[in-house]
């Protein structure tokens, strides 16, 4: 399948798409070689002009498929075959609060997070105990 792969950072999503045999048109933000290496056909657009970018690249590469990858997940194009999930869908599930209920609905483990109510209880924020880091993700839930 000839696959137009276009996003702010698309290479995972193209080199995956070349290990399964697609022909791979990438164009992405950053077109480093990584990407290069994994596609037929490589462009750089713009952060700020990506999305009106699209139609372009779809006219030039006439794919039969597109694949959008990130800051453009939720961009829905009427008359292009595009093989995301429905830009609604990606909304919730990019959402961490929604996520983490229908996680813990399902009884799905995952790892949970919790907000903190005062700033003097973390005592530096991104470092745990015994010099580990960690990444801190507020899910929006107020404890008392």
């Amino acid at each position: 399948m000839r696959l137009l792969a276009i996003g702010f950072n698309i290479r995972h999503i193209a080199c995956s798409a070349a290990r399964a045999g697609h022909q791979v048109f990438a164009v992405d933000c950053f077109r480093d070689l990584d990407l290069e290496s994994c596609a037929i056909e490589t462009a750089q657009i713009p952060r700020d002009q990506a999305e009106d970018l699209i139609s372009t690249h779809v006219d030039r590469v006439h794919p039969d498929a597109i694949v959008l990858g990130p800051g453009l997940e939720e961009i829905q194009l009427k008359s292009e075959r595009v093989l995301n999930n429905p830009p609604k869908k990606v909304s919730m599930v990019s959402d961490k609060l929604w996520m983490a209920r229908w996680l813990a609905k399902t009884g799905i483990s995952f790892h949970k997070n919790r907000t903190v109510s005062r700033r003097s209880s973390v005592s530096h924020p991104g470092q745990a105990s015994q010099g580990r880091w960690w990444i801190w993700l507020q899910i929006g839930e107020k404890r008392s």
